[in-house]
């Protein structure tokens, strides 16, 4: 811990800045931030208060839901029509349609903007801005809508985890290492699952 806190506070030199960042990161986003920007072990005397860091959070977060938004889709479109990134694009597309069907049901503007809203506002790594804007825009929503509904459940999740992290001097360390813990298991499952279905796939051609 006493050499990664050595590393931030060397390359950034400024809490408020490294905490930015981190919020403008995917998965990390607003969740990682808030913790990352208070917490004790990272910046000592330097931590930043609960205040500064949801807004410094609250705003980076944001910044990418824009972008999301309006490029999205073309973005998505183009590269699936080209020979380098056809492959991962059509596959990350189709994850993000398979995750969309839970929002199928919600057939008027106001049950997808509301399920979108709900979906951000859970503070859990992979229902961040990132992914509820793009699926925001899969499930038909104007870019305005989007924005909108992301933005309220950013605003949900980030006062959830300033909530959690204001209740002792060390819950932002426990709440920053639980989630960077999630993460890696999320990512570790992952990895075993493509292996796994990798394996089937080539058994099943075999067979």
């Amino acid at each position: 811990m006493q050499n990664i806190q050595e590393f931030f506070v060397t390359t950034f030199n400024n809490p408020i800045i490294a905490t930015l960042i981190v919020a403008l990161l995917p998965i990390f986003e607003l969740r990682g931030a808030i913790p990352f920007g208070m917490s004790t072990a990272f910046w000592g005397t330097q931590a930043l208060d609960v205040g500064t860091a949801f807004l410094i959070g609250f705003v980076g977060s944001c910044i990418p839901v824009f972008f999301i938004a309006l490029l999205f889709k073309p973005l998505i479109n183009y590269l699936k029509n080209t020979k380098l990134f056809k492959r991962i694009a059509t596959k990350f597309e189709k994850r993000l349609v398979d995750k969309s069907k839970n929002f199928e049901n919600k057939n008027t503007r106001l049950k997808k903007i509301l399920g979108i809203i709900l979906f951000v506002g859970v503070p859990l790594p992979l229902t961040g801005v990132y992914t509820g804007t793009a699926i925001a825009v899969i499930i038909g929503l104007s870019f305005w809508d989007s924005v909108f509904s992301v933005i309220i459940g950013n605003l949900i999740a980030g006062t959830i985890i300033s909530l959690l992290s204001s209740l002792s001097a060390n819950a932002t360390n426990i709440i920053l290492i639980a989630f960077v813990s999630f993460l890696i298991l999320i990512i570790f499952i992952s990895i075993i699952k493509n292996i796994y279905n990798k394996v089937k796939n080539k058994k099943n051609l075999i067979g």
